[in-house]
């Protein structure tokens, strides 16, 4: 990067894709929908603004899930099948299976999240699906997956687990530094942070929460504070069930049924629970969010 580039000011962020409400994936647009509007607001294709967030996110989530699957040596490994399984033991992501995940083919799995849908719920949930396709094959690649998990827990099975998944010098890099230091300072010298440095390694992380505490990691107080600018980074520990806290925010706030589905329906479909960084949400307003208490001293 040369020093005029790295001096520049950065361009301004468009407020409506902050929304989740432009689109230009067809020539009818782009479009540009407005969350004022009075009427159902919809684009030249008839999509509402619903629609419209989710399918951005779903453009999204499969554009980075085909270039992971497109790397040499990923479809067609011939023990991924097994390997897939090995990953995804239904302890630890019980609610993946009612999703056909681990699926048997790789390349069908994703073609399969491909299939359209004109319903919202169904969109978002095929994101979510897409978002472990990267992960998937960085495990295929390294001929990992089977070995024994190194990740070790606390002695106290009620403290929470707090992980901290940030790439460097992202936008949100200091905001969850200071989440963390909040989070250390309310639950105290029990509650370590720890540092995940690849999202595929909370595959692993899933695998011990269960063979240490006998429990999926759905049902156990586990956060991850993400700061990234992949979206799938965001959205994988999402699918394994660990609640997730980001910054920058999902583009999910211009629809009413996308925003319900991060704040709720993500829980029955995967187990975790979606907040988002945005504007200056509390400590307290996490743990409120999270229905956490603070353990007695």
């Amino acid at each position: 990067m040369d020093s005029e580039t790295k001096d520049r000011e950065p361009w301004p962020i468009c407020g409506y894709g902050r929304l989740g409400l432009c689109c230009s994936s067809c020539l009818l647009g782009p479009c540009r929908l407005s969350p004022f509007a009075e009427l159902p607001d919809r684009g030249r294709c008839g999509r509402d603004v619903d629609q419209l967030a989710a399918h951005n996110l779903h453009r999204m989530a499969a554009l980075e899930a085909g270039r992971a699957i497109r790397k040499p040596g990923i479809n067609g490994s011939t023990d991924s099948a097994e390997r897939l399984k090995s990953l995804f033991p239904e302890g630890p992501f019980p609610y993946l299976g009612a999703l056909g995940i681990p699926p048997g083919s790789l390349m069908k799995f994703f073609f399969d999240q491909l299939e359209p849908s004109d319903e919202v719920e169904e969109i978002l949930t095929q994101s979510l699906c897409l978002s472990l396709i990267p992960a998937i094959c960085r495990y295929i690649a390294a001929g990992d997956g089977n070995g024994e998990d190194a990740f070790s827990l606390p002695h106290s099975d009620r403290n929470p687990l707090l992980f901290y998944l940030v790439e460097k010098e992202s936008a949100g890099e200091a905001w969850a530094g200071r989440v963390t230091e909040a989070f250390r300072q309310y639950r105290g010298e029990g509650s370590p942070v720890f540092l995940v440095p690849d999202p595929a390694v909370l595959l692993e992380i899933g695998r011990s929460i269960y063979r240490q505490r006998n429990l999926p990691v759905a049902s156990t107080e586990a956060l991850v504070i993400v700061s990234a600018s992949s979206l799938s980074t965001v959205l994988m520990p999402l699918a394994l069930g660990f609640h997730v806290i980001s910054n920058p925010s999902l583009p999910v706030h211009g629809g009413p049924r996308v925003e319900a589905f991060f704040s709720k329906g993500v829980a029955r479909r995967f187990g975790g629970k979606y907040l988002s960084g945005r504007g200056n949400l509390s400590l307290s307003g996490i743990m409120e969010e999270l229905k956490w208490t603070k353990p007695a001293i």
